[in-house]
């Protein structure tokens, strides 16, 4: 009798902005581990944050498959240890870290952050439900606010904004516009 995840229901979808912020904290936790000399993600997840963790290390990236050859020079990322199975493939090789972990996955002590909802990440997200949101995001952030924790009133402005616009252009158009 092997474990089950527990249902998720609800889901968190994650802005550019917030999948940075992870890998940058991340990269700050692992801090280039001894003998680590370069850095792979695991496909498909863990492609978008080996990249910024590379960065962030000033490490090159490589391909997975550079773990065969370079062991445990390479750190490995991975978006989420959930089952842990992926992680059982290399944290025996090489250095292994993931961005998240759900409550119940093995494997704790490779990811410092844990959440239970079913997590969206932007390169998942359909075209036009994230960028709106990461828009208004980084424009607080050039005006110098702390958009920590503010995401999901950003998405009730961009709403609130297209309500207002499509409100607008029916007045100006005397037309009902499609939905």
């Amino acid at each position: 009798m092997g474990s089950e995840s527990p249902a998720t229901p609800e889901r968190k979808v994650l802005s550019w902005a917030e999948l940075q912020a992870r890998c940058r904290a991340v990269a700050d936790e692992v801090a280039k581990p001894p003998g680590v000399q370069c850095v792979a993600g695991v496909p498909r997840g863990g492609l978008v944050p080996a990249a910024i963790i590379a960065e962030r290390l000033r490490l090159p990236l490589v391909s997975i498959d550079a773990v065969e050859a370079l062991g445990r020079r390479v750190l490995v990322v991975d978006d989420l240890i959930d089952s842990g199975a992926t992680a059982a493939r290399f944290v025996d090789r090489c250095a292994f870290v993931a961005l998240f972990r759900k409550p119940w996955s093995p494997f704790q002590e490779c990811a410092s952050f844990t959440v239970d909802r079913w997590l969206v990440f932007p390169w998942e997200v359909d075209a036009g439900e994230a960028p709106a949101v990461d828009a208004v995001l980084r424009l607080l952030q050039v005006a110098g606010l702390d958009t920590t924790g503010v995401e999901g009133v950003a998405a009730e402005l961009v709403d609130f904004l297209v309500g207002v616009a499509r409100s607008e252009l029916l007045r100006r158009t005397e037309r009902p516009l499609p939905s």
